[in-house]
């Protein structure tokens, strides 16, 4: 089954049907009114939208958690139109973060040293170089602004 929306906004979560009606619920009563816009339980893996449907997406620390990040980016470009923006964040482990993690986890003794890359892709370098080879990135942003200290990295992108 294809969708096509006719909303401003799409949202869609992996979460259960309650989680997204309250978040339905917040974004009502914060918006004021009700807007032009829908939630849906769906996997980015496998999505239901029709071709080039979107003009923007946004994916926010969301990547690195499933298990085929080429297979999401391949359902991100089918869904955005051409020439369309996506917007990407996915955790960076810096230096400093990296060498706080294995002596408080004793190397990895207590913890996973790096419990953020959950798939095939195992940090945001090999998620940069798989995702040019979906889509152009126009910039890449360290957050909160410096390698050594970054927590996230935000790619704007465009679907050529």
């Amino acid at each position: 089954m294809s969708l096509s929306y006719d909303k401003d906004i799409v949202a869609i979560d992996t979460f259960s049907l309650e989680y997204l009606a309250l978040a339905q619920k917040i974004t009502d009563k914060i918006s004021g009114c009700k807007r032009n816009y829908s939630f849906i339980l769906s996997d980015i893996e496998s999505s239901c939208f029709d071709d080039q449907v979107f003009d923007l997406c946004f994916c926010l620390d969301s990547l690195e958690h499933v298990d085929h990040v080429g297979k999401s980016l391949k359902e991100l470009k089918r869904a955005i139109r051409k020439g369309g923006t996506l917007i990407v964040s996915v955790p960076v482990e810096a230096p400093l973060l990296r060498v706080s993690r294995k002596i408080l986890t004793l190397n990895g003794r207590l913890a996973n040293v790096n419990p953020h890359w959950n798939g095939e892709v195992k940090n945001y370098e090999e998620f940069e170089t798989v995702l040019s080879g979906f889509f152009e990135i126009l910039e890449a942003v360290f957050v909160p602004g410096s390698k050594l200290i970054a927590y996230d990295i935000f790619f704007a992108c465009r679907n050529n």
